[in-house]
Formats: structure tokens, C-alpha cells, sequence
């Protein structure tokens, strides 16, 4: 090796430490994975996660033999699996791992601050642009390289300050805390505007969508809509589909409307009803081929764990819209060379919020059950739970801090517990508890509600029937909840109590069983019966295709249909999404 060479090894204190090497590769691929994770880069993610498990292992192996490294170790491996979905964890670990597991060369120390740094400021750079402060559009361009750039070299040349990560932890702390008193003070009532037109299409905004993201929502009509935004001073939260309304263009609304937030959706069949010039919308069509549940776009992080608790985000993703500096990123995506693709953006102007989306699915009537959280996140809905998010990374910020680490005697446990501690906040999301028409739950996956074929196409035909519909909600009041059932044995008493309903109806695919809480077993043929028509309750009846035999303890229930505990009924079918008459069950005809 050359002296060049040897002089450059000795600056960031290497000196032939192949530790000390592997520890540096560590900190490389935490920052790679905090970079890629919410992006469509997933090999490049899974390299990294390979580059983070191998340092560890070589570590372990030649670098410190003591039972509690060990411990840390494993703590830190099973944290980068929680940490794909929870970037803060990625920062204990790697706050762990510098503390306990490193000799602090100075190129550790730069890369452990960057890796340290990088989520707190895209979350400030996302809350920032929320609240109208211009230029957050520029952190996404090129894989956001240019933002982890200038963070290592800024590091870099003030690594020996070592309060600096433990600022930004605490502006970061303090940002989220804002954030949320800010989105209590502005969540003001959600209205929906609607077409005048008699027959408009499914499209439009519904009383089910309100139903599944706010208690206190409504709808009103174009006209009385119009004369309220352009008239009145009142700060609502309106929701607009300019499929069914394109006279509400953006760029009309941003010159003549007084107050309030608009969240404006687009859509690429209807492209030359309602773009214009000044249109923060391009007259294009932009749709990913992607399965959408598992390779979502790259969305602001409060949206993309929203997306996370939905049973499905489902969304094509119609026209892109245009990049300013004024505008912040919601939802985009990227081309080969690292442009960004934008696909949702908001904007702040005079007091007023305007949020564009390129496609009107989500708010769909057939979509809008699968999407409550994300749409409840997009339209700025507070999560009190964020509040103890940022206590905890206030309490990492004390424990960035190199003395107090080394000087408290039980900051070894803390750390790893802080690792526990965000993966569960994580967990929780506020919710409201609705009052709806029909609940709906399954045993099995869910797939696209536009499966005609699968029961995941069930809450789309209900909500065309007009009637509100919730899909996996933990607390509903309903007066009918379905549960569709494909198991085998499956427990009656696992059926979730917290769910108030006037009625229950339990369906078994074929081959499906349940055992009541009598020790009673019933079970689903798996031969087709055809078309059946079933009497749940006096003058009720629900027609039932693809029809399918009952067993009760063996013997066969002629009637096709089984009554538990006076309000539940089974029933037995292939395709509980052909079901008929459950709107009479509910209404008169």
C-alpha cells in the first residue's frame, strides 16, 4: 500500500481496523435505507439491509465478546426489520451502535450525525412546507442525494460540535408538538360538494366517503356550495371532485375564494373538462403498473403511515400536476434520472389551503371505505399520538449527547427500550368511531374492490346501492356488520364485541367452519348450489347466489341458513359479493 494511501486510512482513523471499517459501511447503509426506504428503490433498500446485518455479524465476531454487546447486537438487528416502517428506530440503532460498538473515528462521527439528522430534517423540511414556507419541493429531487450531500459535508467540517444533532432532535421534537396543536386549532367541519346533475356519476364526492373520515361532515350541492365559498368568510374543509364539479377549477378557486381549505381532486379520464393554462394540473395521464398495496409511491411520511393502516390504498394516480417552488410534495414519484414525477402537492396562499390530487379514486364511492386513514391524514386531521412521538425523540436527543451516555449507568437500557417505544406509538393511530348503514370484516386478504369476482368487491356494490359502508374499522356503530369467514374452526367469540350493531350476518366461504361459544360446529359445503333465496327475519330475505349447504354438528340445516344468539345469522356462499336485497334488509322498499 502506497504512503498516500496509509497517511489517508490514518486521517479517519482507520489504521488497518477492519472494525472500524465495517462500523463506517453501517453507518453508509442505515443512511441508504432512511434515503430509500419510502422510495420505489427496494433492492437498493434490501442491499442496504444486507450491508447493516453483515457489519453487525462481522463485529460481533471479532470486535467485542461480552454478553451485553451481544444482547445489543440482536436488539439492533431485530430494530432495522421495525425500522423499515419506523425511521426512528434506524436512529437509536445507530445511535447504539456508535455509543457501544465503535471507536469514533471522525468519519464515523460524521456518518453516525448525518444517519442521525436525516429523518428529523425531512420531517421539519414536510412540516415546514405544510405550513407555507416555500422551497420544500427542492429535498425530493434526485433521491433526495443532494439533501444527504449537503448534510455529511456539513458534518463534516463541524463534526467536533457535538450538540448539534441533539438541536435538531429538540427543533424537530418541538416542530411535531406545533404541527399538532396547529392541525387541533385549524381541523375544522369537512364538506363535500356535489354535483347538481340528477344522474351524476359514482365518481362524484359521497356521504360514505364523509362517513368513513368525519362525524361532523356533510354534503351540499354545487349551487349553495358556490355561493358560500365565494361569498362567505368561513374556514371549512372542502372536498371537490372535478369530475362531477369542474366549474370549482383550481384556478379560479385560488383567485375568487375567500377562505377555507380545498382539496381538490383530478382525474385523467376527464382531462379536457376542466385543465387550463394556469391549472396547477398537466393535461397528461400518468398510472403505475405496480401492485398498489405493496409498491405504494413515494409519499410525505404522515401520508405514507396512514397508507400503512388502510386496508388497501387504492389509487391510479391520474394526471401529474406542475413543480413550483411555492408548493410542498405530497405524493410523487420518480424518472430513471432521479426527476421527480409530481402526483399530489399543496399550496398555501392568503390564509387558504389548497391540496391537489391527480386522481379521484380515493375519494370514490367504492374506494372511499378502503382509504378512511390516508384521506383522514391528507386532509390534515390531527394524531394526538404524534405528541408523544416527538417526547421520545426529545428523549433521544439527551442521549445523542456522548458524555451522558457514557456517564449514566442505565442508558444502555434505555436505548434499546426506546426501540420498543417507537415501534409501538407507531402503532396507534385517532380514529372516530362511525355510525354507518354496514361494517364489513374478513378473515382473509383484501384484494382491489374492482375484482368483480372476489368479496373484496362487496363494499363497492353496497355504497352504489347508497348505502355507507366501513371496511376494517376497530369500533363501528352499524346496523348490519358482516364478517366473511374462510378459516377453518374459527371461534365465534373472536368476533370483535366493540362493534355495536342491530344485526350480525356471518359468512362462510366454501369449506369455511365456525365453533360457537356452545362447542356447536358449523360448516360450509364446497358444492354449488346455484341461486337461493333465504328469510332472515319476517318479510326480510336476501338472495343468495352461489349458495352453498350448511352442516350444524354434521347434520344438515335444511334451511340454509343458521340464527345465533338472536341477532346473528350464517349463511353459506362462494361469492358473498353477489349477495342481494341487503339494502331491503336494512330499508324498506
Amino acid at each position: 500500500m502506497s504512503i498516500v494511501k496509509k497517511r489517508q486510512i490514518a486521517l479517519f482513523g482507520y489504521n488497518n481496523d477492519p472494525a472500524k471499517i465495517a462500523g463506517s459501511l453501517f453507518f453508509i447503509g442505515i443512511i441508504c435505507l432512511l434515503s430509500y426506504l419510502s422510495q420505489t428503490f427496494h433492492s437498493l433498500s434490501f442491499l442496504s439491509f444486507l450491508i447493516c446485518c453483515s457489519s453487525f455479524l462481522f463485529i460481533a465476531l471479532i470486535y467485542k465478546h461480552t454478553i451485553r454487546s451481544f444482547i445489543l447486537l440482536i436488539i439492533c438487528i431485530l430494530g432495522i426489520i421495525f425500522g423499515i416502517k419506523v425511521p426512528f428506530v434506524l436512529v437509536v440503532i445507530s445511535t447504539i451502535f456508535y455509543f457501544y460498538f465503535s471507536n469514533k473515528s471522525k468519519l464515523e462521527t460524521v456518518l453516525w450525525k448525518a444517519s442521525c439528522s436525516l429523518p428529523a430534517l425531512i420531517i421539519v423540511i414536510n412540516i415546514a412546507g405544510y405550513w407555507g414556507i416555500p422551497g420544500s419541493v427542492v429535498h425530493i429531487w434526485f433521491w433526495s442525494l443532494p439533501t444527504i450531500c449537503v448534510l455529511i459535508l456539513f458534518y463534516y467540517f463541524f463534526w467536533k460540535r457535538e450538540y448539534i444533532v441533539y438541536s435538531l432532535l429538540v427543533i424537530c421534537s418541538a416542530c411535531t408538538i406545533a404541527n399538532e396543536i396547529g392541525l387541533i386549532h385549524f381541523d375544522n367541519e369537512c364538506v363535500g360538494v356535489v354535483s347538481d346533475k340528477q344522474n351524476k356519476a359514482f365518481d362524484g364526492v359521497s356521504l360514505c366517503l364523509l362517513k368513513n373520515i368525519t362525524d361532523t361532515g356533510s354534503l351540499l350541492f354545487l349551487e349553495e356550495a358556490s355561493r358560500r365559498i365565494f361569498t362567505e368568510n368561513v374556514n371549512k374543509k372542502w372536498i371537490i371532485s372535478l369530475v362531477s364539479t369542474p366549474s370549482l377549477r383550481p384556478e379560479f378557486l385560488l383567485k375568487n375564494a375567500l377562505a377555507g381549505e380545498y382539496y381538490v381532486f383530478a382525474e385523467h379520464d376527464n382531462l379536457t373538462s376542466f385543465i387550463g393554462s394556469d391549472s396547477p394540473f398537466n393535461c397528461d395521464s400518468f398510472r403505475r403498473k405496480s401492485p398498489w398495496n405493496v409498491y405504494k409511491p413515494i409519499m410525505n411520511p404522515s401520508l405514507f403511515k396512514a397508507s400503512e393502516k388502510d386496508v388497501l390504498y387504492c389509487s391510479n394516480i391520474g394526471c401529474t400536476l406542475k413543480k413550483d417552488l411555492w408548493g410542498y410534495p405530497l405524493v410523487w414519484t420518480y424518472t430513471k434520472l432521479g426527476t421527480p414525477i409530481l402526483l399530489a402537492k399543496g399550496l398555501c396562499n392568503k390564509g387558504r389551503r389548497f391540496v391537489y390530487v391527480g386522481d379521484s379514486d380515493p375519494i370514490g364511492d367504492f374506494l372511499a371505505p378502503y382509504n378512511p386513514f390516508w384521506i383522514r391524514s391528507l386532509l390534515g386531521v390531527p394524531n394526538h399520538f404524534e405528541i408523544a412521538k416527538a417526547v421520545l425523540m426529545l428523549l433521544l436527543g439527551f442521549y445523542t449527547i456522548k458524555r451522558i451516555a457514557e456517564q449514566t449507568k442505565w442508558s444502555s437500557c434505555v436505548l434499546p427500550f426506546l426501540v420498543l417505544f417507537f415501534c409501538v406509538v407507531d402503532k396507534f393511530q385517532s380514529d372516530i368511531k362511525p355510525v354507518v348503514d354496514v361494517s364489513i370484516s374478513a378473515t382473509d386478504n383484501w384484494l382491489s374492490p374492482h375484482y368483480s369476482s372476489n368479496f373484496s368487491s362487496m363494499p363497492k356494490k353496497l355504497a352504489q346501492e347508497n348505502l355507507t359502508v366501513v371496511v376494517e374499522r376497530k369500533e363501528t356503530i352499524s346496523k348490519l356488520d358482516i364478517k366473511i369467514v374462510n378459516k377453518k374452526k374459527y371461534k365465534i367469540n373472536k368476533i370483535d364485541s366493540s362493534n355495536q350493531c342491530n344485526r350480525r350476518l356471518l359468512i362462510l366461504l366454501p369449506g369455511a367452519s365456525i365453533i360457537t361459544s356452545s362447542g356447536n360446529i358449523l360448516i360450509a359445503d364446497d358444492v354449488p348450489l346455484g341461486k337461493k333465496t333465504m328469510e332472515l327475519q319476517q318479510q326480510k330475505e336476501i338472495v343468495v347466489d352461489d349458495a352453498r349447504n350448511l352442516f350444524l354438528d354434521g347434520n344438515l340445516i335444511s334451511e340454509m341458513c343458521f340464527m345465533y344468539n338472536n341477532i346473528t345469522y350464517v349463511i353459506a356462499t362462494g361469492s358473498p359479493q353477489k349477495i342481494e336485497g341487503i339494502h331491503d334488509l336494512l330499508y324498506k322498499k
